[in-house]
């Protein structure tokens, strides 16, 4: 589009500026672009110097914001832009920067190719098809980390699953949630609200509930049972991250569910012995200060509220450990879904 159009605008656009400074650096050093034929547009360019900018200028590279902001006041000419590079596209939806700037290009009549650039698409074909007609995107082209286009920019990784054996004080405090789940469950298998809900309650995820309810909804109009579907799905919620997260996560995320009760059935059940006791026995655990009297849990099976965390160490030693042992310099990072799975792991 340089070669091909002597006299029409080029653009680059990125949600942030340190991504437009990758962007000119790529363009300079990878495709030769001469630099007294690019600019970098921002707040930091006076109103009056990026109309010159505009006029005398080819490529450019800015966010979708400033884009939008100079056509709108009249500082450029949009009908000249012949092409636009947009990164992160996918977040093309709704009254994003992106797509206010495609429609201005698009309304000033302007005939323009659109190239979208993206790592994560979309989590599924609906999400990805509205950023595809939302940017009028006619082709699309994969490239996997196997492409040999891209396999040379990626560094060689070895995945390993380690399994970590669930330790009986998570079993002990399972059991407590059965006994606050199956009731509930119960009325509603009564109702035969969905055939979702006729599995083992031990395996049944917040999600199962969430789509057993809007189904039930959509096809009684009943809402008679919210109150039971809504519980059911916060204590499932909170019975998967225990399994999954640990001792402290669950306690944050109960504590969380106590203060935000919609429904009275949450709240008399939140009054229970049973209830109370899953509480007691929730706050016990996550206490770095544990005290075992009275307690069904054993301080040794709760390794820092989490076994995974003491796994972790032990990786992570190791693998220090043997990069010393030759001479090499590494670094690790460890990425955690939960804040609080985050504090115990740095605790």
């Amino acid at each position: 589009y340089y070669r091909w159009f002597p006299s029409g605008k080029i653009v680059f656009c990125a949600p942030t500026r340190p991504l437009v400074t990758q962007q000119i650096e790529a363009c300079h050093n990878i495709m030769g672009i001469p630099a007294a034929d690019t600019a970098e547009i921002s707040g930091k360019n006076a109103p009056a110097s990026r109309v010159a900018l505009w006029k005398n200028r080819r490529v450019f590279f800015c966010t979708p914001q400033t884009l939008a902001k100079d056509i709108k006041e009249q500082r450029c000419n949009a009908k000249s832009i012949v092409c636009v590079v947009m990164d992160e596209a996918h977040r093309a939806t709704g009254n994003h920067a992106n797509v206010v700037l495609v429609n201005l290009i698009d309304e000033a009549g302007a005939k323009f190719r659109l190239v979208g650039l993206s790592a994560t698409p979309g989590s599924g074909i609906k999400e990805i098809q509205n950023v595809v007609t939302t940017l009028r995107i006619s082709q699309i082209e994969v490239r996997t980390e196997d492409d040999p286009v891209v396999k040379q920019y990626i560094h060689n990784r070895e995945e390993e699953n380690i399994i970590v054996k669930q330790p009986d004080a998570i079993k002990i405090l399972d059991s407590k949630f059965s006994e606050l789940v199956v009731p509930i469950l119960e009325r509603l298998r009564e109702e035969n609200v969905s055939p979702q809900l006729q599995y083992n309650s031990a395996n049944l995820k917040p999600f199962t509930v969430l789509t057993a309810w809007k189904e039930y909804k959509e096809k009684t109009g009943d809402h008679r049972l919210d109150g039971h579907f809504d519980t059911l799905r916060g204590l499932t919620n909170i019975r998967q991250l225990l399994k999954e997260h640990g001792v402290i996560v669950a306690k944050t995320k109960l504590s969380e569910l106590m203060q935000t009760a919609k429904f009275d059935l949450l709240r008399k059940l939140m009054q229970k012995p049973i209830f109370q006791s899953l509480l007691q026995e929730l706050s016990r655990a996550a206490n770095s200060n544990y005290d075992a009297v009275g307690s069904q849990l054993s301080p040794e099976d709760l390794t820092f509220n989490n076994p995974k965390y003491s796994k972790l160490v032990e990786v992570l030693i190791e693998h220090f450990e043997r990069k010393q042992a030759i001479g090499e310099s590494t670094r690790a990072i460890v990425f955690s879904q939960w804040r609080e799975s985050v504090t115990g792991i740095v605790a």
